[in-house]
């Protein structure tokens, strides 16, 4: 069995003592890595407003830095407030960065007011977060698999677009 800890993120960016809570953050993570967690998590959230949260790709790669064993993710990532080539590339960094650490858990995330709001404010009607989910997880497993992609999807559409492939082959598992 695997054990993981959640991070608090809520509420750390718009507060005076901002870089602190921060710094309480690493320490927080190296504790659970010392304890033995297998991994740690952050939420994913773009509020900027009340209960503003650190960027969670930000913080996993802060975090990668911060740690050397412990696993770190995002919880529910919700991929569809993202372009998803911008968001594979982001990925596949933040794993080479970590040495291979990253993991994930999608989501469109829960039908509540203040997560509608959140997607209208990235351009995203939240009628469309299940199909975009839907194509953004194609597609970031097709730039880290291939070299060259063309995607004519609902959403996306990609023509000729490569990647390096950051990511071996074997990370990309159905």
């Amino acid at each position: 069995m695997e054990i993981g800890f959640l991070l608090h993120t809520r509420q750390l960016v718009r507060q005076e003592d901002a870089a602190r809570n921060f710094d309480q953050l690493w320490v927080d993570a190296a504790q659970a890595e010392d304890f033995g967690f297998d991994h740690v998590w952050l939420g994913d959230s773009v509020t900027v407003l009340d209960k503003a949260r650190g960027d969670c790709l930000t913080t996993m790669a802060a975090l990668a830095a911060q740690t050397s064993k412990i696993r770190i993710g995002a919880v529910p990532m919700l991929p569809a407030l993202r372009n998803p080539v911008l968001l594979a590339h982001a990925l596949a960094t933040l794993d080479i960065i970590s040495k291979g650490r990253i993991i994930l858990g999608v989501s469109v995330g829960p039908v509540r007011d203040y997560i509608q709001r959140q997607f209208r404010a990235c351009g995203v009607p939240p009628q469309e977060k299940a199909g975009r989910l839907s194509e953004c997880i194609e597609i970031m497993r097709r730039l880290w698999s291939e070299t060259t992609i063309d995607y004519d999807g609902r959403y996306y559409k990609l023509d000729g677009v490569g990647e390096s492939r950051l990511w071996a082959r074997d990370r990309c598992t159905d």
